[in-house]
């Protein structure tokens, strides 16, 4: 939360919680390598805290990390923060701190945004490194951290992020936009509202919610732009392993598979009993989309009719009641 870190089992029970005694701003995010949680607090320093039972390591200014954003950890455990304005400097920097350093003190490197604010996280692969500034991204060399490129325009703070050959995509005014490593555009896509997540699926595509909350995808080479999900999607979206989508419409969370199939859910915690209204709820959006899937047979267990408690007699008839609308073969 913006005043403490907390940790929590998979059970959902709270294991710790970490307040700093500081009374200088939030904390804006944390990051864990090496068992350590690296966390800045904006207008304040860097905080290190142990994993496992949430004591405090150190902290310190010396990094110049104080950060609204959260920082970032390669797989060799270096730390890169973004910070805020620094007074000795006059300047934003892009922080970059090797393992060695935080872990047992050494030197840092700076980068010198200028005048240039950050308004996202930094993004970075084993090859680049990107920052994003009002009105500017820059583009570095990660080895080197020399600029590969910079571009100006009217970007919005939505974190980019980098797919194969190093392509990077982001969200430039009413656009998402995608540019070579060499700094060329490849292609400009306008988007239909406000852009607050961009997500990278390699084999299948970057996906975005729009400003109506519609889940779109679009296409890596061209940025073709085809409709998800027109659900009233209301929270971040993660994509697993599977390639699956999941997200949540208002107090209902969704899983779409990379074919468009709904595994909508019937409860709350698999301990708790199933919803019928839930049921419904799944049910009416099968029956709204089931076309524009190119669904031509289905079949259905008793939804919520197991271990979700409901009465098998009951869910049957609901479920003939919507499923007698669609014109398909449905068992």
């Amino acid at each position: 939360s913006s005043e403490a870190i907390y940790s929590f089992d998979k059970s959902g029970n709270q294991r710790w919680f970490y307040a700093s005694e500081s009374m200088e701003g939030n904390f804006s995010g944390l990051a864990i390598g090496r068992d350590v949680i690296v966390s800045p607090r904006s207008g304040d320093t860097l905080y290190f805290i142990n994993q496992h039972d949430g004591t405090k390591y150190g902290s310190s200014n010396i990094y110049q990390v104080s950060s609204a954003f959260a920082p970032v950890i390669d797989k060799n455990a270096n730390l890169y923060v973004v910070s805020e304005y620094q007074v000795s400097s006059g300047s934003y920097n892009m922080v970059i701190v090797p393992y060695k350093s935080w872990a047992i003190g050494g030197a840092i490197k700076l980068l010198s945004l200028g005048g240039n604010k950050p308004i996202a996280s930094p993004v970075l692969n084993d090859n680049i490194l990107v920052v994003l500034c009002e009105n500017r991204l820059v583009v570095y060399d990660l080895k080197t951290s020399k600029s590969l490129f910079i571009k100006s325009g009217n970007y919005i703070n939505v974190r980019p992020v980098i797919g194969e050959g190093n392509v990077v995509y982001a969200v430039l005014g009413d656009s998402i936009v995608a540019y070579a490593n060499t700094g060329s555009q490849l292609w400009r896509t306008k988007v239909a509202g406000n852009v607050n997540q961009l997500i990278l699926d390699s084999d299948e595509g970057l996906y975005a919610v729009n400003g109506n909350a519609n889940l779109y995808k679009y296409g890596l080479v061209d940025g073709s732009e085809s409709l998800i999900s027109d659900l009233n999607v209301s929270s971040g979206v993660l994509i697993g392993n599977n390639g699956n989508l999941y997200f949540a419409c208002n107090n209902i969370f969704y899983e779409i598979d990379n074919q468009k199939i709904i595994n909508f859910p019937t409860k709350f915690h698999f301990k708790y009993p199933s919803q019928m209204e839930w049921v419904e709820q799944g049910l009416q959006y099968f029956v709204e989309h089931y076309k524009e899937w190119n669904i031509k047979s289905i079949a259905f267990p008793l939804l919520g009719a197991s271990n979700g408690g409901l009465d098998p007699i009951e869910v049957e008839e609901v479920m003939k009641r919507y499923l007698s609308k669609v014109d398909i073969d449905d068992d």
